[in-house]
Protein backbone atom coordinates (compact mmCIF):
# COMPACT_ATOMS: atom_id res chain seq x y z
CA UNK A 1 0.00 0.00 0.00
CA UNK A 2 2.87 2.37 0.77
CA UNK A 3 4.34 1.71 -2.67
CA UNK A 4 1.02 2.57 -4.34
CA UNK A 5 0.83 5.79 -2.35
CA UNK A 6 4.36 6.71 -3.40
CA UNK A 7 3.62 6.06 -7.10
CA UNK A 8 0.36 8.02 -6.92
CA UNK A 9 2.09 10.96 -5.26
CA UNK A 10 4.90 10.95 -7.83
CA UNK A 11 2.41 10.75 -10.67
CA UNK A 12 0.44 13.70 -9.31
CA UNK A 13 3.58 15.76 -8.71
CA UNK A 14 4.47 15.37 -12.40
CA UNK A 15 1.06 15.18 -14.08
CA UNK A 16 -0.81 18.02 -12.39
CA UNK A 17 1.67 20.78 -13.33
CA UNK A 18 1.79 19.41 -16.88
CA UNK A 19 -2.00 19.52 -17.06
CA UNK A 20 -1.97 23.06 -15.69
CA UNK A 21 0.22 24.22 -18.57
CA UNK A 22 3.69 24.57 -17.03
CA UNK A 23 5.36 23.73 -20.34
CA UNK A 24 3.51 26.47 -22.21
CA UNK A 25 5.34 29.40 -20.66
CA UNK A 26 8.89 28.19 -21.26
CA UNK A 27 8.58 25.95 -24.30
CA UNK A 28 5.27 26.97 -25.89
CA UNK A 29 4.02 23.38 -25.62
CA UNK A 30 0.33 22.72 -25.04
CA UNK A 31 -0.85 19.22 -24.22
CA UNK A 32 -3.93 17.96 -26.00
CA UNK A 33 -6.90 17.30 -23.68
CA UNK A 34 -7.35 13.94 -25.37
CA UNK A 35 -4.05 12.86 -23.81
CA UNK A 36 -5.54 13.55 -20.40
CA UNK A 37 -8.57 11.44 -21.27
CA UNK A 38 -6.35 8.54 -22.32
CA UNK A 39 -4.32 8.78 -19.11
CA UNK A 40 -7.55 8.89 -17.13
CA UNK A 41 -8.73 5.66 -18.76
CA UNK A 42 -5.42 3.98 -17.90
CA UNK A 43 -5.60 5.19 -14.33
CA UNK A 44 -9.18 3.93 -13.99
CA UNK A 45 -8.26 0.49 -15.35
CA UNK A 46 -5.31 0.28 -12.94
CA UNK A 47 -7.53 1.23 -10.02
CA UNK A 48 -10.14 -1.31 -11.06
CA UNK A 49 -7.60 -4.13 -11.35
CA UNK A 50 -6.14 -3.21 -7.95
CA UNK A 51 -9.59 -3.38 -6.37
CA UNK A 52 -10.22 -6.74 -8.01
CA UNK A 53 -6.93 -8.11 -6.69
CA UNK A 54 -7.54 -6.90 -3.14
CA UNK A 55 -11.06 -8.35 -3.01
CA UNK A 56 -9.83 -11.88 -3.79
Amino acid sequence: MIQNLAWATGYNVVALPLAAGVLYRGYNIVLDPALGAVLNVFEYSDMRSELTITQN
